[in-house]
């Protein structure tokens, strides 16, 4: 929970679960045999975050934070590439509808109103679905009205965007004057990109993308990018953290592939779960050597706690290029299956009113680790959270269940990655982890 990783004795382990916030901290250590000779050790578990005091009890297990809100836009159903396994399957950009700016600016308003009352800062994300930068005018505009309603709100906005990245130099400049968080989805070199991800025409991406990750990077712009990883790919996940380190991208987001319809029809398989974990172990160990950070299923114990997989069962507000309020990024409209879990809203643009659906974010907000029996005895929760909603209710048919066939490996994946964190030499974690904690190598004798 707190990105502290340790190899302990089986005395120190008995200590620890002994802090369960019913007694002082004498009274633990004289009740496990020590002294207060050993109350230094104590003193460093608590300064790395791994016992917590919030100054009115005893010292016990830290409690994961809560989410934090953020309002995003998914400004069109159009894009410009065709993926070769895309689950939304966009349509060309003639053919393509886009959001009505009426429509986001009362949905902002909304979010804005029920966010007021505990946040100081409020984040605008433009996702896919389409591919958010093909109107550039209309990026502007979405832009300038958020920032106007926070500076109403005296909110301090920030941006962040999912993209294919093979926008022009007007976008460029846009995400570069706002100082987006920008996360490019790339799925490797030269020809993994762009055998997977082809523009619509059928011509190469790659040198599209890779010129505008140079510019965004030259500029000090931080830039992830997340490969979608095939059966074909699994073999090439070193190659692309090295590629990475050498374009000075700060972190790789890999992903497993779903099985689509277009990726059926075009005979493309996600990868064994076995051969994901074994590549996914080997970008772990050469991103740790070239400062690279890594995130996906086998990375959940770097993130920040937290007992909600993401968003939709939180705080999310996404609108839709079909005037819809959606908790998930992947259900964008009605005809979307699964809709009926997770569209909270629609926006009348004539009229300007959201119409909220009665229970929908009630009961997406009820999905929290330690309400799914599932997970409770699970030593990850705090990090994985139950994995995602939409997969369980695709998988099981139930989102209040866990993806179970996924559980065993993602458990042993991160198991990995902190064994490897632990026998690791190096000094410091790669940057671009969010953590509140330093990385920090300490050894200490009970």
């Amino acid at each position: 929970m707190t990105r502290s990783f340790a190899g302990v004795s089986a005395r120190l382990l008995n200590l620890l679960g002994r802090f369960d916030g019913t007694a002082d901290t004498v009274s633990v250590l004289h009740g496990a045999g020590h002294s207060l000779h050993s109350m230094p050790v104590i003193d460093l578990l608590v300064r790395m975050g791994v016992l917590w005091n919030d100054g009115f009890g005893p010292l016990h297990p830290r409690v994961p934070d809560g989410p934090e809100p953020v309002f995003t836009v998914m400004p069109t159903t159009a894009c410009q590439l065709r993926c070769v396994y895309c689950c939304s399957d966009a349509l060309d950009p003639q053919r393509g509808r886009f959001v009505d700016p009426r429509v986001f600016a009362v949905a902002l308003d909304a979010f804005l109103s029920e966010i007021f009352r505990f946040a100081s800062r409020a984040r605008l994300g433009f996702h896919g679905g389409g591919e958010p930068t093909l109107n550039p005018r209309l990026m502007r505009e979405l832009v300038r009205t958020f920032v106007e309603r926070c500076d109403a709100c005296w909110m301090a906005p920030s941006f962040t965007i999912t993209t294919n990245g093979t926008f022009g130099d007007e976008i460029c400049a846009l995400l570069i004057e706002h100082r987006f968080d920008c996360r490019v989805s790339l799925d490797g070199p030269a020809d993994v990109q762009d055998r997977q991800r082809p523009l619509r025409n059928g011509a190469a991406s790659f040198g599209r993308v890779i010129r505008n990750i140079r510019r965004l990077v030259g500029e000090g712009i931080r830039v992830e990018i997340r490969p979608t990883v095939t059966a074909a790919s699994v073999g090439r996940m070193v190659e692309t953290i090295e590629m990475a380190a050498a374009e000075g991208i700060a972190s790789v987001h890999f992903a497993r592939a779903l099985v689509s319809a277009r990726a059926r029809s075009n005979g493309i398989q996600p990868p064994d779960r076995d051969v994901f974990a074994d590549g996914f172990a080997a970008a772990c160990r050469r991103a740790l050597e070239l400062g690279v950070a890594i995130k996906g299923d086998g990375a959940h114990c770097l993130g920040l706690p937290t007992n909600r997989f993401c968003g939709a069962c939180g705080f999310n507000w996404i609108v839709t290029a079909h005037s819809c309020v959606s908790a998930c990024t992947e259900i964008q409209g009605p005809a979307d299956p699964d809709a009926e879990h997770f569209l909270v809203g629609r926006v009348d643009p004539e009229r300007q009113v959201l119409e909220t659906f009665p229970g929908k974010r009630e009961r997406l907000r009820d999905r929290f680790v330690e309400n799914l029996p599932g997970c409770a005895d699970c030593w990850l929760k705090y990090s994985c959270a139950g994995e995602c909603p939409l997969e369980a209710q695709r998988a099981t048919g139930d989102m209040m269940n866990t993806h179970s066939p996924a559980c065993d490996v993602i458990r042993r994946m991160n198991a990995d990655l902190v064994a490897l964190l632990v026998h690791s030499t190096t000094t410091s974690i790669p940057a671009g982890l969010r953590s509140h904690l330093p990385y920090e190598r300490v050894r200490a004798t009970l």
